[in-house]
């Protein structure tokens, strides 16, 4: 992919198939001889063998579903507010709003981010949308950095926060000869917490909180393929 490349140790060490379906381990080093093991934190599979057989199937395992989402959320928010560089895998939209939204929590001056088009399930999210608000809000110097590799329908919910702080928005979308040679996706905030896709077609992700060094490295990548995209777009 040439121009365009994401930090080695980290795609290197920390690919989301390389890991088990674990949610968070402790900070190590991304040197070649430590890799990361992530542990595991299954859904029960008692209680999800239970609903399948149940009368009330559906309904079960909705309730399955919304426990899982909840336990993870409350360990994105232990990881986020620790900021201690512990790693967290993500293989699903909820995941991906969830941890995107602590993402945009966590930042105070600067969000970056490298998208295909705001995909609606995650970007649309109530829980990050709210989270992009306040981030406005909190800090009259924050600003956001948007590259899109197609445009972003204008009625989409995050585009309505970006036009009212519009002054503190720029917003490019990707010609396609460029957008095609981008295997990845992310979201970086003040080059020290990010959620980062080595595969931008699927929603395996890795997310850190607390970790400059390669937030910074990502900040970097998108630094250079934002000074090479010219087409500014309205927020």
């Amino acid at each position: 992919m040439s121009g365009f490349t994401a930090p080695a140790p980290f795609c290197k060490n920390l690919h989301p198939s390389q890991s088990k379906r674990n949610l968070a381990v402790p900070r190590t080093s991304l040197g070649e001889n430590n890799r990361m093991s992530i542990t595991e934190t299954p859904m029960a599979p008692t209680m999800a063998h239970e609903a399948s057989a149940s009368p009330n199937a559906p309904q079960d395992s909705a309730a399955v579903v919304a426990a899982e989402l909840e336990e993870y959320r409350s360990m994105v928010t232990a990881v986020a507010q620790s900021a201690d560089g512990r790693v967290i895998v993500n293989r699903s939209e909820a995941h991906a709003a969830v941890v995107i939204e602590y993402v945009i929590r966590s930042a105070v001056t600067e969000l970056s981010i490298l998208t295909g088009n705001l995909h609606r399930p995650v970007y649309a999210n109530p829980g990050v949308v709210d989270s992009l608000r306040t981030f406005f809000e909190k800090n009259a110097a924050a600003n956001i950095r948007l590259l899109s590799e197609a445009p972003i329908d204008a009625d989409h919910p995050l585009l309505a926060v970006l036009s009212q702080h519009a002054s503190r928005v720029d917003m490019r979308v990707i010609q396609p000869d460029t957008a095609r040679k981008i295997l990845f996706h992310f979201i970086v905030a003040d080059g020290r917490s990010f959620r980062f896709e080595a595969d931008k077609t699927k929603f395996e992700a890795l997310a850190q909180f607390g970790e400059p060094q390669i937030g910074s490295e990502l900040k970097a990548v998108f630094d250079k393929l934002f000074a090479r995209v010219s087409v500014k777009v309205q927020a």
